[in-house]
This record gives structure tokens, C-alpha cells and sequence, in this order.
């Protein structure tokens, strides 16, 4: 995200350090300030080799009050006007309680500016990625976007989906002067394909596409040293054949920036027909007791 334009202030869920090359923080809470070309976010996201992939780690957990405690000295400091917020992994129920305490608290702040606070979620499964922004009578326009599948195991996508769509999808809504509707909604006779999320969606896959192909290649290269009569894998046992292939498959995400600036965008959306027996349902509109 810092690459893409952001200031980046961190709020770490969790201090995991599974992984020496990599910085030992597992979920962090971005909060960003408007530099050019990205606003006000907060946002989360795992660093690659501080997961539990590795099916192991060491270190803590901050506790609820203490994130509480953090967000409250970037408010005393008049630090808290951000656009969106997007929120990840936490450890506890605690946590998620104090999460949507910031949350509803931005949300406050913001009410008196319309189009001014976004709070959102994406979920990516492993064929396609189905998304929507609904009309003003609440119906949904949803698209659907089909992605080749890597045989490859990789942690940390979702993670890295979310914060790649917060940036894309700023930018799109930009682009069609959206800042000042309501939840940068577009006007009703925007079809499916054309809504600002789902150009940003295609640009987001258009760079993780390509730098985890890049990262399966290099994964295994370095799988294939480890192979043959006199390689690791033949003296390795169970545990250390799934740590060594966990770390092979690090995503490959700094040495490759320029395709998260410059995404290859070969993946298009297509509108998402209903099929029979879809069912609709409308979405509640702002104001109303639904």
C-alpha cells in the first residue's frame, strides 16, 4: 500500500515472528493518510512469513485495551480522518469487540460528510471472484470474474486481495467522481462490469496473478534443489518438508512492486446472470428500520 501512494501507520493484532526474513507482525491495522493518489484507510494485513502456515509460532498477542489504547492516542492527535477501513484477522472475540469499536467511532466522526468513511469486506474463493454494488432501490449488480488456478499453496492472498482493493478501488471511485455519493455508489445505469469495484477488481487480480505465478516458479526452483538422492527432502522428516515448503512459497511480493503499479489486466468482468430460482433480496437503504 505505501507503494501505492500510502502514508502507512500500523496497529499490530498480533506480534508473531515465524519467519526471521520477514517482520515479525502477523495482522496489522493500516491507517493511512491521503498522499496523491491514496485517502485516509485503515486497513489489514499479514506480513508473508508471519502466518500460521508454518503450523507454529512464537510471540504475543495485543490485548483488546491495548488497541483501544493505540487508537485512542491517534485520535488525541487529531490522527483519525480516514475513508475506509478494512479489517482482517484478530485472535479473540475481545478484539473483534474492540475492532468494531474504532470502527463505529470513524463511522460517527464521519456521518456529518457524505461518501467520507467506507467500512468493507471481500471474500476471494479459489475460482472466481463474485462481487456487487447495489442500485438505489437496493438490488444488487453483480459481476463475476473466472481466474486460472495456481497449482500452488500460498498464504497470505486474501490478506493481500483486501489491501490491493482498497487502493484500486479509491482510485476507481475517483475516476467517476464518486467521493461525494453515498458509499461511492454509481449512478442506476451502471451495468455490472463497468461499476468502479469491478474495474478495480480486475486490476488487483491482474497483479496478483502475475506475482504468484512468479512466486510459483521461484517456489519451485527452490523445491527443486532440495530434491534428489543427496536434498533436504530425502534426510527431512514430516514437520520439516511442510516448513520448508511453507517458506518456498513466501509470496514473492517486493521484488516484484512493479506489477502491483503497472497490473497486466487480462481478467474481465462479466455480468453475473440469475439463474432460476435466485432469490433477491433488496438491501436496507440509509434511514430506513430494515
Amino acid at each position: 500500500m505505501k507503494v501505492l501512494g500510502c502514508e502507512v501507520a500500523a496497529l499490530n493484532t498480533v506480534h508473531y515472528s515465524t519467519a526471521a526474513h520477514f517482520p515479525s507482525s502477523s495482522v496489522i491495522t493500516r491507517l493511512l493518510q491521503d498522499h496523491d493518489t491514496c485517502a485516509d484507510l485503515t486497513a489489514t494485513d499479514r506480513h508473508a512469513g508471519n502466518h500460521l502456515g508454518y503450523r507454529q509460532t512464537k510471540g504475543t498477542q495485543t490485548s483488546p485495551e491495548e488497541l483501544t489504547e493505540l487508537y485512542a492516542g491517534l485520535k488525541q492527535s487529531y490522527l483519525t480522518d480516514f475513508d475506509v477501513m478494512l479489517t482482517g484477522y484478530a485472535p479473540n472475540a475481545q478484539s473483534v469487540d474492540a475492532i468494531g469499536a474504532i470502527g463505529r467511532d470513524l463511522k460517527l466522526k464521519a456521518s456529518t460528510k457524505t461518501g467520507s468513511f467506507f467500512w468493507g469486506a471481500c471474500h476471494v474463493t479459489a475460482l472466481a471472484v463474485v462481487g456487487s454494488s447495489s442500485s438505489t432501490d437496493g438490488l444488487p449488480r453483480l459481476f463475476k470474474i473466472d481466474i486460472p488456478v495456481l497449482d500452488c499453496f500460498f498464504s497470505g492472498t486474501g490478506d493481500m486481495f483486501a489491501a490491493l482493493i482498497v487502493v484500486r478501488l479509491r482510485e476507481a471511485a475517483s475516476q467517476e467522481g464518486l467521493f461525494g455519493a453515498k458509499s461511492w455508489r454509481s449512478p442506476d445505469n451502471v451495468g455490472a462490469p463497468d461499476l468502479p469495484l469491478a474495474k478495480a477488481t480486475e486490476r488487483v487480480l491482474g497483479s496478483m496473478h502475475t506475482v504468484l505465478g512468479k512466486t510459483k516458479v521461484a517456489r519451485d526452483a527452490e523445491l527443486e534443489k532440495m530434491s534428489g538422492p543427496q536434498g533436504a527432502f530425502e534426510k527431512a522428516g514430516e514437520k520439516r518438508i511442510h516448513l520448508q515448503k511453507t517458506k518456498a512459497a513466501e509470496v514473492r511480493l517486493v521484488r516484484n512492486l512493479q506489477n502491483l503499479l503497472e497490473p497486466d489486466v487480462v481478467f474481465r468482468a462479466q455480468t453475473l446472470e440469475k439463474s432460476a430460482g435466485w432469490h433477491t433480496a433488496r438491501l436496507p437503504q440509509p434511514g430506513s428500520t430494515d
